[in-house]
């Protein structure tokens, strides 16, 4: 019962910190588009990176959090500067 009750809360801290990450990348894509650099919303998934990291917050669930962040920065910075490229500063939509 007890490696049940184990397997179950790290399984809950895995999919939440997910989640937790998903929408932290989401927010920071949508407020740097609409200043219209969505590729820098990486650099703020690696500062909180390195924030959480190099402060010593003992959170296992921020700690993998941030690390999921900054996976999903690898991808938001291509995806930011395509976005971009396909609308120049003089076109809004």
């Amino acid at each position: 019962m007890m490696l049940a009750l184990i397997a179950t809360e790290a399984l809950g801290q895995v999919i939440g910190a997910l989640v937790a990450a998903v929408l932290f990348c989401w927010l920071c894509w949508k407020a740097f588009k609409f200043v219209r650099h969505p590729e820098l919303s990486a650099v703020l998934c690696l500062a909180l990176l390195l924030a959480v990291w190099g402060f010593g917050i003992d959170s296992p669930l921020l700690k993998l959090t941030s690390v999921y962040a900054a996976l999903f920065a690898l991808w938001l910075w291509p995806a930011g500067r395509s976005w971009r490229r396909q609308r120049p500063l003089g076109h809004r939509r």
